[in-house]
Order: structure tokens, then C-alpha cells, then sequence
């Protein structure tokens, strides 16, 4: 008989029953918890007495230290972006930057956002000409493959994944930064508003009502 063994999965709305259901494909045994509040966090965590294992999967919220102190096994993190860019919309700073390679990380969850140990990462080339909304759905796709790798590990036992020798650099970027990318669109020359313009999709139109 298969131990149980608790997973919260941290993951939005559209993709944690997917994730959920994959989960159980391999371990019915699972217990799988998915909180969206940091409140409901701690109580999933209260719930397994501290042996849950959390999973997030390309999801915004930070986790606070004290949830982080409370559990014993190690939780891991879906980045949507290589070790090379780190926090928030980094796919829109890939594209002003013009890389021409991208990727997905997965590492562990600590205090300081983006700095964990990394224990699976790929990488791919960027499709000529895309947006950030092609780049996401890319993104989600190798995020999935590497979900997979993680998960494969964390319904088997409690133990923490061996890292890659694999390091995290750049600068962290954040939503202030990637709103003042957006905003610059109308004063940057038009040399550079093509790639402001795949950079920033959407977003565009909402910086430009921000400046009336």
C-alpha cells in the first residue's frame, strides 16, 4: 500500500485541474490541497501537520517565510522563465532584450523570491517574430514537461530533488519596471516599437490610458 502523502498545489483556476488530475493518474493516493489565499495556505499547511509538499505552478503568490518554516518537505516553484531572468514578466523583458532563447525553471521555494536551488530547467528558442502572448503559450507548454519531471519525484517520496549546478543571474525585474517598459511605447523611437509592441501586447493599450 502506497503512503500518503499531501500536495498543495498552488496554480490558477483553468490549470489546477489538469494538474490535479495528473497527479492522481500516478498516486491515487494523493491528498491534493489547492489553496489561492495565502490564508487558505496556512491552513492546508496546519492541515498536514507540516508534510505537505507544495507545488506551484506558475503562480504569482509569494509564499510567506513562516509557511515556508512550518513544512519539512522541500516546496518547489514553476518559473515561467530560464535562471537568466528572473522575477516578474520575464518573458516581456526577453522580447524588449531580443533573446533568441528562453526557458522554464523549476526550484525550490525560499524567502527571497527566485533564488532557490534549481532542480530542472528547459530551454527553447524563441519562434521568430512572436509576441509575449506566443511566448506564453510556449512557456505553458515546457512548463507542463517540466511540471511533470517535478511532480514525478514528489509523489514517489518526501526527499528533496538533487540540484543542477545550474545558478540563477540577472536582475530581478518587477511590475513597476514592466509597467515603465509598457509606458516608454509612445516616446521610444520607432525603431523600438516594434519589439515594445511584442514585449507588451496587451498591455500596451493599458499604459496608454494610464497617460491619456
Amino acid at each position: 500500500m502506497r503512503e500518503q502523502r499531501t500536495i498543495i498545489l498552488m496554480a490558477s483556476e483553468a490549470m489546477a485541474p489538469m494538474l490535479r488530475d495528473f497527479l492522481l493518474a500516478r498516486n491515487a493516493a494523493l491528498c491534493i490541497e489547492t489553496p489561492r489565499t495565502v490564508d487558505a495556505l496556512r491552513g492546508a499547511v496546519a492541515r498536514s501537520g507540516g508534510r505537505a509538499r507544495i507545488l506551484s505552478f506558475l503562480n504569482g503568490l509569494i509564499i510567506p517565510a513562516d509557511v515556508l518554516a512550518a513544512l519539512t518537505p522541500v516546496p518547489y516553484n514553476i518559473h515561467p522563465g530560464p535562471p537568466e531572468y528572473r522575477g516578474v514578466h520575464a518573458e516581456s523583458f526577453a522580447l524588449w532584450e531580443g533573446a533568441a532563447r528562453y526557458g522554464v525553471t523549476a526550484h525550490e521555494i525560499t524567502a527571497r523570491v527566485d533564488e532557490g536551488r534549481i532542480v530542472a530547467l528547459s530551454r527553447f528558442d524563441i519562434p521568430p517574430g512572436a509576441d509575449r502572448r506566443i511566448l506564453s503559450a510556449v512557456i505553458m507548454h515546457e512548463a507542463v514537461k517540466v511540471f511533470a519531471v517535478v511532480a514525478a519525484h514528489c509523489i514517489a517520496t518526501d526527499a528533496a530533488m538533487p540540484p543542477m549546478r545550474q545558478r540563477w543571474s540577472g536582475a530581478k525585474r518587477t511590475r513597476r519596471e514592466f509597467r515603465a517598459l509598457c509606458r516608454s511605447y509612445h516616446a521610444a523611437p520607432a525603431a523600438d516599437r516594434e519589439r515594445l509592441r511584442r514585449a507588451c501586447a496587451e498591455d500596451l493599450e493599458e499604459a496608454a490610458a494610464a497617460f491619456g
